[in-house]
């Protein structure tokens, strides 16, 4: 066995220089993504995704031209697979649309709020015929109704100006609110049609999909995205230190969760993976894969008695240096299988989780294992 031939780096005097690497991963991390910043996919930035199959081969470059005049953020790639060859369009929604959008949505808070008020206006208005008393309380909700209508009414008047449409509003004010949300509903079918007779034209025999993530949607999952890591992080922190009930370790534990992911991300920004849902998934999966190592040496070394603390490590290391490997064969099949089928779910879910599995080598095996055999001598001494 190969792990068998090699020495225990442990024992020797100089092992804390072994968290020199990690450390210099994570400071390159840091900057790479500082410089170029982590790529997101459309789920967490918003925007459309056109997908183009074909039997017969498609003219990429042409289709590239062609839909530079609706986004500049723009990303064409061809690819091939068993079943035939297709296009992949990656592009940002429409600015107008966009707008229009996140104007619809308040839009509607708005008539909901209007609901409110005027049926407020209208059990102030019976109550102060029986009590007058309540007059001016009703003649307030009146006014504050009326306020609140004109603005409605005003807001959808500028939702038709930014779609373009020419529709005129009936005098009611939920019957504008509903026009204005029609009219937005068949400029944005109208939009879709225009990309769609764009393809036909490149490609008229191709099967085609749209998928689109809007703003406020793909805002929901990036907030969301961020919530579900700091979570894991907090839960993993507090069964840490449940299990071991000391600082050293737990901060050890997590340190190396935390290498693990923070310099996945810098590879992810240095060979543009993009970030989603999919690869946010296999970082969650990292984070649960680093802990399983973590523990297992720190388990190892704290809670077991035979031989010498550094023997113990790297009796860890061997075990733990093994399931690193099979991680990384595992899902570097994966990765070819996704490549050579382009299917990209599957190819950014394997070369995530093998460039993760490769840093949790040195993240574990090398920084965990040094401050845990260092807070071992700390203790004895």
């Amino acid at each position: 066995m190969v792990l068998g031939l090699i020495p225990n780096f442990y024992e020797k005097k100089d092992y804390r220089l072994l968290a020199v690497i990690p450390l210099i991963l994570l400071i390159a991390s840091f900057a790479i993504i500082f410089v170029k910043g982590i790529p997101t996919g459309i789920e967490l930035r918003g925007g459309l995704r056109i997908t183009v199959q074909s039997a017969e081969p498609v003219d990429v470059d042409l289709l590239r031209e062609r839909f530079s005049s609706f986004s500049k953020d723009l990303s064409v790639r061809g690819f091939e697979n068993p079943t035939g060859s297709g296009i992949e369009i990656e592009m940002s929604n429409n600015e107008a649309l966009e707008i229009a959008s996140e104007k619809l949505f308040a839009l509607e808070a708005s008539e909901k709020d209007l609901i409110s008020a005027e049926l407020n206006a209208s059990y102030f208005a019976e109550q102060a015929k029986n009590d007058s008393s309540l007059a001016s309380q009703a003649y307030a909700a009146q006014q504050s109704a009326d306020a609140m209508r004109a603005k409605v009414y005003s807001d959808a008047k500028d939702l038709l100006a930014l779609i373009g449409s020419s529709a005129a509003l009936p005098s009611d004010v939920h019957g504008a609110v509903k026009l204005a949300r029609d009219e937005f509903t068949a400029a944005k079918g109208r939009y879709r049609e225009q990309l769609l007779v764009v393809v036909k034209q490149v490609a008229p025999n191709a099967a085609v999909s749209l998928r689109e993530v809007g703003s406020v949607l793909s805002q929901f999952f990036f907030i969301k995205t961020r919530e579900f890591v700091l979570y894991s992080f907090i839960l993993s922190a507090i069964v840490v230190l449940i299990v071991f009930r000391s600082l050293g370790p737990s901060f050890a534990v997590i340190f190396g969760a935390a290498t693990d992911v923070i310099v996945t991300l810098g590879a992810m920004s240095l060979f543009a993976i993009p970030l989603n849902l999919a690869t946010v998934a296999t970082l969650l999966m990292l984070i649960g894969f680093s802990l399983d190592t973590d523990m297992l040496l720190t388990i190892r070394v704290l809670k077991r008695s035979e031989d010498s603390p550094a023997a113990r490590a790297f009796d860890a290391f061997k075990t733990g240096a093994m399931m690193n490997v099979t991680s990384v064969v595992a899902f570097g099949i994966l990765a070819i299988f996704g490549m050579l089928l382009q299917i990209e779910v599957y190819y950014t879910i394997g070369l995530v989780a093998v460039i993760g599995s490769i840093v949790d080598l040195f993240a574990t095996w090398c920084a965990n294992a040094a401050i845990v055999l260092w807070w071992v001598e700390r203790k004895k001494n």
